[in-house]
């Protein structure tokens, strides 16, 4: 398995800031308890070519 793993800075609504960041759904936000600015794990798993996904986890300081 190939993975893949970075830490991004939630989507704040229109804002212009520069940098990466990501939209999260706001049933998933809220699920996982996260507020815009928040950082978020992103790991890319990829089993094969019909078998890739993206986990979201919240990054812990």
């Amino acid at each position: 398995m190939l993975k893949c793993k970075q830490t991004r800075k939630v989507q704040n609504n229109g804002s212009k800031n520069s940098g990466v960041r990501i939209n999260v759904p706001e049933q998933i936000a809220s699920l996982m308890e996260l507020k815009p600015k928040d950082l978020v794990d992103l790991e890319l798993q990829v089993e094969s070519v019909d078998d890739v996904r993206l986990v979201i986890t919240k990054h812990e300081k």
